[in-house]
């Protein structure tokens, strides 16, 4: 994968925040929605109601970039404080960018869905499985690129960013992500 900033990082999923639904591969670095629920050793951790992951990792200043590879459509990407609803929000299948603590990216079969506060804004641009994510926390920046034979910004939110960030992941049943690391 091409990579647009040297200050890449290597993000891991919080089996914690997973969706029962949700399968983590081995190291936490794979997400799959599988169609059966996954029966999970008995926890106190609350987890998401939607089929959402929050990564282990978050940040709170300064610039951060990761990669991801999806399978297909119908999964959103984004970024979200820890406060981020456990429940599902009545007529949405997922929480990301539904609140003023959540900024998500949601991609379609034909377009994307930049979502923040409850609306969305269609981006008119072509299903791409490799995804760039930066945030500028001190800017107040998070942009969206897709990667392939060039670079192309699909979206960016401008926002002042108050507490950590961390990055989350909703997949529809069947779908993957894929955490790209880097050496």
């Amino acid at each position: 994968m091409l990579l647009l900033f040297p200050d890449h990082r290597n993000l891991t999923f919080d089996p914690r925040t997973a969706n029962k639904c949700l399968e983590l591969s081995k190291g936490n670095w794979k997400a799959k929605h599988s169609p059966i629920t996954i029966c999970r050793w008995h926890e106190q951790e609350p987890r998401f109601e939607p089929w959402q992951v929050l990564c282990k990792q978050g940040y709170s200043h300064g610039h951060h970039y990761w990669e991801v590879k999806i399978s297909s459509h119908s999964v959103v990407l984004g970024m979200t404080y820890r406060s981020l609803p456990q429940e599902r929000k009545q007529g949405h299948n997922f929480n990301t960018g539904l609140d003023r603590g959540s900024w998500g990216l949601q991609v379609l079969e034909d377009c994307y869905l930049a979502w923040h506060k409850g609306r969305p804004q269609k981006i008119q641009e072509r299903l791409c499985r490799n995804l760039g994510v930066s945030l500028d926390y001190d800017k107040g920046l998070l942009s969206f690129y897709r990667l392939g034979e060039g670079t192309w910004l699909i979206h960016s939110f401008h926002d002042v960013f108050t507490e950590p960030l961390y990055p989350v992941f909703w997949l529809c049943e069947g779908r993957a992500v894929e955490l790209c690391w880097k050496d």
